[in-house]
């Protein structure tokens, strides 16, 4: 593959996208992972955060231009700066964030640990009884206490941590392996900073619509807090629609 070295990581996205396509005659796929991450890093930094949405801005720039040559664009992230002119240049994003239809494209359904999973737990049981007595349905009870609770929909399915699950079922043992990982340094950053208050994190009530503003306070803290797995939505209210 022949890409010019041009000067600019958009023009450098560009001409890897139009080689790709050029060389293989097919429409490219392009996957962007944690492309938040350099903000929330710099999140107690505001002009530090207003270089690098610039930057981030201008890389997202050519893939609006070069949707002849693209398939399907897939970015995660954890926050969404909707307010800051990130999307600017891709105003036809479709969240999934909240999206019924995705809620466990980040975990493992209930349903899925007891059908897929079954024979993991069993193994998982009889494992864990070599130290102390465990059964089945006890096994089940002690895995949906330290990696259930996540909800991402108004339907509330129950969704378990996966990298907790499967560590569990790797070292035989259930633990509280997420904590291991370490905690977001964007949140350490909100908490030093003192624009996370996490008292009034508990019991908060928050519309869906302001999960969209960028405002590094409660709310924010809230968002972030939510989708770096530190907190969860225990109740969902759907109130009637207006005319």
């Amino acid at each position: 593959m022949t890409v010019h070295d041009e000067y600019g990581y958009d023009d450098r996205l560009k001409n890897i996208i139009q080689a790709a396509y050029q060389q293989t005659g097919r429409e490219v796929v392009v996957l962007i992972d944690e492309y938040d991450a350099p903000m929330l890093d710099s999140i107690h930094k505001p002009e530090l955060q207003d270089q690098i949405r610039d930057r981030i801005r201008n890389l997202f720039s050519p893939l609006k231009a070069q949707s002849d040559y693209l398939r399907f664009v897939f970015l995660t992230g954890i926050s969404k700066f909707s307010q800051l002119s990130v999307f600017s240049e891709l105003n036809n994003l479709n969240i999934l964030t909240f999206d019924p239809e995705y809620e466990g494209i980040c975990g493992i359904t209930e349903d899925e640990l007891m059908t897929q999973l079954k024979p993991d737990i069993e193994w998982l049981s009889e494992a864990i009884s070599q130290y102390k007595p465990m059964t089945y349905d006890e096994t089940v009870a002690e895995l949906k206490r330290m990696y259930d609770g996540y909800h991402f929909s108004r339907q509330m399915t129950d969704v378990y941590n996966p990298w907790s699950l499967f560590y569990a079922f790797e070292k035989g043992w259930i633990d509280n392996y997420w904590f291991s990982t370490g905690t977001p340094s964007s949140l350490i950053n909100l908490l030093r900073t003192g624009r996370m208050d996490m008292a009034r994190l508990e019991h908060l009530e928050a519309d869906m619509t302001q999960f969209d503003a960028h405002d590094p306070r409660p709310l924010y803290a809230v968002r972030l807090n939510v989708n770096t797995g530190k907190r969860t939505i225990d109740s969902y209210t759907v109130e009637q629609m207006r005319h």
